[in-house]
C-alpha cells in the first residue's frame, strides 16, 4: 500500500540558452494576473507568443492576440493550424493552457457549476490536444496545463477538487500520442509575488519536466511521487468496520461492490443498501434467469452476487437509482433507515471506465463517465451532511495517477475523487479515504470488458492485478491507513517512476535473452474468423503492407482487403496502437476519426495513398513558390 507524496526539485536555469531554437508559444489566457505576467516573461526571453483569450466567440484582437471559445473545435483549429504550419525546422510549439480560477463551492453548487468546470478543465483540453494532433506531429508539440489550488503540498492549502481534473487529458494525451509532451503545473492562489512566479515558470516551461505533475509552493518547486505506507499505520485493532453494520454502496451491484459486500457479510454479518441504475428482475424470476443465463450476463452476476451475500449472513436492500439524482438517493436512504436504521458507512463505487480515445471523445461521453463520480459524490455529501458515519470510502483508480488509453474522462473523474479526499481530510464530519485501485484480476471492469481473439475463450482471471483476496485486504487496510489517498496495487507491478511520470522506454537490447536463456516464445496467432465478407487478397504493395500491420496487431492471418477491423475483434484502444505504426511507416498524419470512417484494408490503403499524394503535391508547390526567389537572388 502506498500514498502520494511530494519532493522538492530544482528550478531550470533563469537564463535562456542562446544555442537553442526558441519555441513558438501559444498561451490560452484566463485573463488573470499570472497569465498576463507569464506572457510578458516569455516575450522578455525572446519568445514569439500568440495569446488566445477564452471567450464565447472567435474574434481577432491584434496580430498576436485572439479571442475564442476553447470548446469550439473550429475556433481552436484556426489558431493551432496556423501556428503548427508556421513552425520552423526543429522548432517546437509550446502550448500553455490556464484553467479558470478556483471557487469555493458547497456540495449543492457542484451540480450547478459542473458544466462550466468540466468544459474548462476536461473538454477544452481534449479539443486542444485533438486539434494539435490533427495539424502537427506529437514530437513537435508540448502542452502545459496550469491550475490553481489543485494540489495539497504543504498541508495548509485549500484544495479545489475541480482543479485536479486536467490531469486526465495530460495523462491520456501522452498515452495515446506517445511522443506528445504534457504536464500539469499547480500554483497557489496565496502566491503574493506573481511576477517572480511568472519568470520562474517561463524558465521552467521549456525545460524537461521532473514529473508530469509539479507544484510551486513557498518559493520552491515540487514533484509528485509515491511512498509506501508504514505497515504499522494499517494495523488498527479496532478497525473501521462493525458487527451488524449497515453500509450503503453506490455501484453496489458491480463486481467490486458485490465482492466487498460478500466479505463484510461473511466476517461482520453486515447489512447492505446496494444502489444501482440497472434494475434487478423480481425475485421470483431469479431462478429462471440463472438457469438460462451465463456468467457473461451482468444480470446473472448481480443475482448470484446478491444470493452469495445473503447466504453469508448479510441482508440486502436494493436501491434502483442514479447516484447523481439527489431526490432518488434520498428516497433510497429513507427506505434504508426504515429497514435497517442508521447507515454506518458509505462506499462510493459508482461509475464506468469509458474507452473512447481523445480523437473521438465527445462531451456526452465525458458526462457518462464523470457525472456518476462527481455529481454522485456531491449527492452523498448533501444527504449525509448532518449524519454520523464511520467512513466515506471513494473508489478511485490508478488511472488518475498513470493514465490509460481511452480513459481521459475516467482519469479526470478519479483525480477529482482523490483531490476531494485530500481536501476533506480532518475537515469533514466523517473520515474520507480515496482508494486508487489497480486492476482486479478476477472481477471488475477489466475482466468484464476484456476482448479476445475470435474463437478464443475468455480467461477466468487476468495474469496481472489484484486477486480478490488481495483487494479485500487492501480495502480493510485503506480504511485505517490514516491517509486520505491510498494506492492499492501489487508491489511487483509498481513502475520505477514517480506518479504521472512517463514510463521510460527499455534500453536497446534490453529485451534480448541472456546467454544460454531460451528466447521468449512467439505470440500465438489465430486463423481468420468466419465473416459475412468473402476473403479478397491484397493486390498492391500498399495494401499488402497495411494488411500486414493489421495481422501483426490483431494476431489474425490472413486479413483480406474487405475485412472490417472491428469484425476481426479490433476496438478503439487497438486502433490507437495501430495509428502510430501507420504514421511512423508512411510519415503522414492519420486521425482516429479518419480510421474509424475507413475500417477496411482497402479503404485505409486508399486513404493513406491520398495523403501521400497530397504531401507530394504540397512539397512540389512549395518548391515552385520558392524558385523565383532563388532566381532573383542569383
Amino acid at each position: 500500500m502506498e500514498t502520494v507524496t511530494w519532493r522538492r526539485v530544482q528550478y531550470a536555469s533563469a537564463k535562456p540558452n542562446p544555442d537553442r531554437i526558441e519555441p513558438a508559444w501559444l498561451v490560452f489566457s484566463n485573463k488573470e494576473r499570472l497569465a498576463d505576467q507569464l506572457i510578458e516573461a516569455l516575450r522578455a526571453r525572446g519568445g514569439q507568443v500568440m495569446v488566445a483569450e477564452k471567450d464565447r466567440e472567435f474574434r481577432d484582437i491584434d496580430d498576436s492576440r485572439v479571442a475564442l471559445d476553447p470548446v469550439n473545435e473550429e475556433d481552436v483549429d484556426l489558431v493551432c493550424g496556423e501556428l503548427v504550419k508556421g513552425l520552423a525546422e526543429k522548432q517546437r510549439l509550446q502550448v500553455v493552457y490556464f484553467c479558470d480560477p478556483p471557487r469555493e463551492r458547497s456540495a449543492a453548487a457542484v451540480a450547478q457549476q459542473y458544466r462550466g468546470e468540466v468544459n474548462d478543465k476536461v473538454n477544452a483540453p481534449i479539443v486542444l490536444i485533438r486539434s494539435l494532433m490533427k495539424h502537427g506531429k506529437p514530437g513537435d508539440v508540448a502542452v502545459t496545463m496550469i491550475t490553481t489550488d489543485g494540489q495539497e503540498v504543504l498541508g495548509d492549502e485549500t484544495v479545489d477538487p475541480m482543479m485536479a481534473m486536467p490531469i486526465g487529458p495530460a495523462l491520456a494525451g501522452m498515452r495515446e500520442y506517445p511522443d506528445l509532451q504534457c504536464r500539469l503545473i499547480d500554483v497557489a492562489s496565496t502566491e503574493r509575488d506573481t511576477g517572480d512566479l511568472a519568470r520562474r515558470l517561463a524558465a521552467d516551461l521549456d525545460s524537461p519536466a521532473p514529473n508530469i505533475v509539479t507544484s510551486y509552493r513557498a518559493k520552491a518547486r515540487w514533484a509528485r511521487g509515491v511512498n509506501p505506507i508504514p505497515p504499522g499505520l494499517m494495523q488498527n485493532p479496532d478497525g473501521a468496520l462493525r458487527k451488524n453494520g449497515v453500509y450503503l454502496i453506490t455501484g453496489g451491484l458491480g463486481d467490486l461492490g458485490l465482492a466487498i459486500a460478500r466479505h463484510l457479510a461473511e466476517k461482520y454479518e453486515a447489512n447492505f443498501v446496494l444502489v444501482s441504475r440497472t434494475a434487478v428482475p423480481p425475485r421470483e424470476e431469479w431462478e429462471g434467469v440463472l438457469a438460462t443465463g451465463s456468467d457473461e450476463n451482468r444480470i446473472v452476476r448481480m443475482i448470484r452476487g446478491i444470493w452469495q451475500i445473503e447466504n453469508a449472513g448479510g441482508k440486502v436492500l436494493l436501491g434502483s437509482a442514479d447516484a447523481s439524482d439527489l431526490e432518488a438517493m434520498r428516497d433510497v436512504v429513507r427506505e434504508a433507515d426504515e429497514k435497517f436504521g442508521a447507515i454506518h458507512g458509505v462506499i462510493h463505487a459508482a461509475g464506468i471506465s469509458g474507452s473512447t480515445p481523445i480523437g473521438l471523445k465527445t462531451p456526452a461521453e465525458v458526462d457518462v463517465v464523470m457525472q456518476p463520480k462527481i455529481l454522485g459524490l456531491a449527492v452523498l455529501e448533501q444527504i449525509f451532511a448532518d449524519r454520523e458515519l464511520d467512513f466515506l470510502a471513494l473508489f478511485s483508480s490508478v488511472a488518475a495517477l498513470w493514465g490509460r488509453e481511452g480513459q481521459v474522462d475516467y482519469a479526470a473523474a478519479n483525480a477529482y475523487l482523490d483531490s476531494y479526499a485530500v481536501r476533506m481530510w480532518n475537515k469533514a464530519k466523517w473520515p474520507v479515504v480515496s482508494i486508487d485501485w489497480d486492476t482486479w484480476r478476477e472481477v471488475g471492469m477489466a475482466i468484464n470488458t476484456l476482448r479476445v481473439a475470435p474463437g478464443q475463450a475468455k480467461p477466468k482471471a487476468l495474469k496481472f492485478g489484484l486477486g480478490t483476496g488481495e483487494g479485500i485486504r487492501a480495502f480493510t487496510q485503506a480504511l485505517v491507513a490514516r491517509h486520505p489517498q491510498v494506492i492499492a496495487r501489487k508491489p511487483a507491478q509498481a513502475p520505477p517512476v514517480a506518479v504521472g511520470q512517463r514510463p521510460a522506454k527499455a534500453a536497446a537490447g534490453a529485451a534480448a535473452p541472456a546467454t544460454g536463456q531460451a528466447a521468449a516464445p512467439a505470440r500465438k496467432g489465430y486463423p481468420r474468423p468466419s465473416l459475412a465478407t468473402a476473403y479478397r487478397a491484397p493486390a498492391t504493395e500498399l495494401e499488402t503492407a497495411v494488411s500486414g500491420l493489421w495481422m501483426e496487431l490483431l494476431r489474425i492471418s490472413p486479413v483480406g482487403l474487405d475485412d472490417n477491423f472491428f469484425e476481426l475483434g479490433g476496438h478503439s484502444l487497438l486502433a490507437l496502437q495501430l495509428l502510430p505504426r501507420i504514421r511512423e511507416k508512411y510519415q503522414i498524419m492519420l486521425e482516429p476519426r479518419e480510421f474509424f470512417a475507413n475500417p477496411t484494408v482497402a479503404k485505409l490503403a486508399v486513404l493513406v495513398e491520398d495523403k501521400l499524394l497530397t504531401e507530394i503535391e504540397e512539397m512540389a508547390k512549395q518548391e515552385r513558390a520558392a524558385q523565383p526567389a532563388v532566381t532573383a537572388a542569383e
